[in-house]
Formats: C-alpha cells, structure tokens, sequence
C-alpha cells in the first residue's frame, strides 16, 4: 500500500499540445516571421527540460538567444493556457479526487516552467496545499534541477520515505527519474512513451482505485 502517488504532468494527467504549440508558433512568428512547430514536434518535446527544449526550437541561435526565446515562448503559454485548456485524460480528475477522498497524498513533479502546473490545477479546479486534492507540487522551473531530485525534494519536504511513494508517468525519463529518486514506477500506457520493466503498466489512471 502506497501513502503518496507522484504525477507527471503531459502524457500523465492531460494533454495540451495543442494549445502550447498554438502559443508558440505565434510567438516564433513574431521573432522570426514565421511559426512551424507541430504537435508531434510538441510531443517529442515532452519529458525534456525548459533548457533543452530551447536548443531544439532555436538549433541556430546563440544560447543567449535561445534563452530569451524560450522564456518568451513559455509567458506566453502560460497566458494563452488560461483561454485555451490541455485535455485531462478520461477519467483523471474523478480519479484524482477519488483518491484525494480515500486518504492518498498527491503531489506533482514536472519538468515544466513556473506557472503551468498552476494552469493545470485551475482548469481542473484542483485545490492545492495541505488540504488540497495536489498537496504539493514542484518543476523545474522552481529549482533548475532534473526530475529525479525534484522528487527527492518533494519527498523530503513533505516527510515521505521513498519506499511510501510511487512516480506515475509515460516516458523513459519518468522511470529514470523514479528510479534516481528511489520510488517505485508505474508507467500509463495511453501518454507518449513505451518503457520496459515498470512496477505495474495503467491502462487507465481509475485502475488506481484498485490499490
């Protein structure tokens, strides 16, 4: 029996490639004159950090520039996300709150920017904080460091042990992630990534209630 379930974000609770790409594209058009991101190349960029990202959209600048780039890129999503919603996969936010009412702390560690986990609870209409549906949560734009010590982080401040939680997640990165961590893996099978050797495989994030 777990005490706390750890989610990614994309791939995990829901999907907004969508409307990041839309946000985007309009802010390269802008910069540049013109926008070509598609949701795949969206998709391909789920899991890496803020960082990295930025390298990829902007292979020809210089790091200064693709700094700024990406930090234009990602004010802006956060303001275009309050209009333009992800899509929370089937049976997400009733599981979330199902498991919030059954005593399961939950908490959230993404390799996002500032503002967009915000952005998810709000859609949601998720509460946060101690007596919230997401207790905590943290990303890499808080800290600037790799997902896997930002679960030991949230561990750490909420005084969880690493054999009380579990990391939910869909990509590879997830898994390594959780494993630097300590925490076990379980891996949703409907989100952007296939990997090998999770603790258990979801079909469904209502296979929880199951526990």
């Amino acid at each position: 029996m777990k005490r706390a379930y750890l989610f990614d974000v994309d791939g995990t609770l829901w999907d907004s490639a969508r409307a990041v790409t839309d946000s985007w594209n309009e802010v390269l058009k802008a910069r540049r004159g013109s926008g070509t991101l598609t949701v795949d190349d969206m998709h391909g960029f789920m899991g890496h950090t803020m960082d990295e990202i930025a390298a990829r959209i902007s292979p020809d600048a210089d790091p200064l520039e693709q700094k700024e780039i990406m930090e234009a890129c990602m004010r802006h999503e956060i303001d275009y996300l309050e209009s333009h919603s992800g899509c929370f996969y089937p049976g997400v936010l009733k599981t979330l709150r199902a498991l919030f009412e059954s005593g399961k702390e939950l908490y959230i560690v993404s390799n996002c920017q500032e503002g967009y986990i915000e952005s998810l609870l709000e859609a949601g209409n998720l509460s946060s904080g101690e007596d919230g549906v997401i207790r905590d949560f943290i990303c890499y734009g808080e800290t600037r460091r790799p997902k896997g010590e930002n679960i030991e982080l949230i561990l750490e401040r909420n005084e969880l042990s690493p054999e009380e939680a579990v990391y939910i997640g869909d990509t590879e990165m997830d898994q390594a992630a959780a494993e630097e961590a300590g925490v076990d893996f379980y891996h949703v099978s409907y989100g952007f990534g296939r990997v090998h050797g999770a603790l258990r495989e979801l079909d469904s994030l209502e296979e929880l209630l199951e526990d």
